[in-house]
């Protein structure tokens, strides 16, 4: 998965749902047939130090300092950063009575500066998330997984950010498959995400009994064997 515009604005988080989302999720698994069909989704996590902080704190100063939104994440794109250096140079040229003009903060800027602030808040981590179906048919294998991207639709947040899940088609398909079953990390599928979004997306659920087909498994008590030592060994 990936994100829809950038990491550095936060999707919804459990602070705002009304329902456990993790159940959502867990109710496509409970759809497959009992032979023939497959899903798996793979979630890892590594940590990132500082080095994603520092940055996502530069383009938050930028915003703060007035510049919009679309300009800062534009300057994570090269093409976009020289689209913008040639609009700056040809502003050069423009009156004293434009460039004395001041330009109000928007709305959405200051909406996204909170929402940045407050991913901020939490600690960075990078993620690798994955989804995996097999069935007797292709057009069933991808309805499955579409079914399951659906359900990761109650994480888009409206004014931030949202989760994309790009299909691997073709030879890159093998390549996926080897990442998936090693559990080996991909920096081309990273996605960072805060704590607080992480355990929104992946946790226990709280209520197993309402989603069909899922069953708890608790430990047994077993009784301690009477022949057991009442001395240490040594």
């Amino acid at each position: 998965a990936s994100s829809f515009t950038h990491p550095i604005l936060p999707i919804k988080t459990y602070k705002e749902m009304e329902t456990d989302p993790i159940s959502v999720i867990l109710s496509s698994f409970t759809k497959l047939e009992k032979e023939g069909e497959g899903l798996a989704l793979q979630i890892l996590v590594r940590p990132t130090g500082e080095k994603l902080l520092k940055h996502y704190t530069r383009m938050l100063d930028d915003i703060r300092k007035g510049e919009t939104l679309k300009r800062v994440l534009d300057k994570e794109s090269a093409l976009k950063e020289m689209w913008h250096m040639t609009k700056t140079l040809a502003s050069v040229f423009s009156s004293k009575k434009d460039e004395d003009k001041t330009k109000p903060v928007s709305h959405t800027d200051e909406i996204a500066t909170k929402s940045i602030q407050e991913k901020l808040t939490h600690t960075i981590v990078e993620t690798n998330i994955r989804l995996i179906a097999a069935a007797k048919t292709q057009m069933r294998a991808d309805g499955i997984v579409h079914e399951v991207e659906a359900s990761f639709k109650q994480f888009t947040e409206a004014q931030g950010n949202s989760l994309v899940f790009n299909e691997v088609k073709g030879r890159a398909q093998n390549d996926f498959i080897h990442r998936y079953v090693h559990r080996l990390f991909s920096d081309r599928e990273s996605y960072p995400l805060n704590i607080e979004e992480l355990a929104t997306l992946y946790h226990l659920p709280l209520y197993v009994k309402e989603i069909g087909q899922l069953k708890n498994v608790e430990a047994e008590d077993i009784q301690a064997p009477l022949d057991l030592p009442q001395e240490g060994v040594l």
